[in-house]
């Protein structure tokens, strides 16, 4: 699991550490929800709210950079398109920590602003 990479993301938002800022944390906001949703979903065996869920939690990943587990959410919500959930289970477990693992990392790694 690499750093969000800040330089990157300031680049495209025009060098805006604020506006950046903001981005990040409405996506790590918005992870928490996906990461609290989807044991529900998979519970009650619903295949389309893990292929919505697992799409959404994917889409802020990618945003923030984070190949390898953006590949672990498209293994997921590939699992839910085909009402296959038989290893969505193993896929999340693989996929809760590294976002943890991000999430964590997003404060430290934060720009300071002048």
């Amino acid at each position: 699991n690499r750093a969000v990479p800040w330089d990157d993301l300031l680049e495209t938002f025009g060098g805006s550490a604020d506006v950046v800022a903001d981005i990040v944390d409405a996506y790590a906001e918005e992870m928490n929800e996906m990461l609290a949703r989807l044991p529900t979903a998979l519970e009650q065996g619903d295949a389309d709210a893990v292929m919505r869920l697992a799409h959404k939690l994917k889409s802020g990943l990618r945003f923030l950079r984070q190949g390898e587990v953006v590949q672990w959410c498209q293994r997921l919500e590939n699992c839910g398109a085909s009402s296959d959930l038989q290893h969505a289970d193993r896929l999340l477990a693989e996929i809760v920590p590294r976002v943890r693992a991000l999430q964590k990392a997003i404060p430290a790694a934060r720009p300071r602003t002048v």
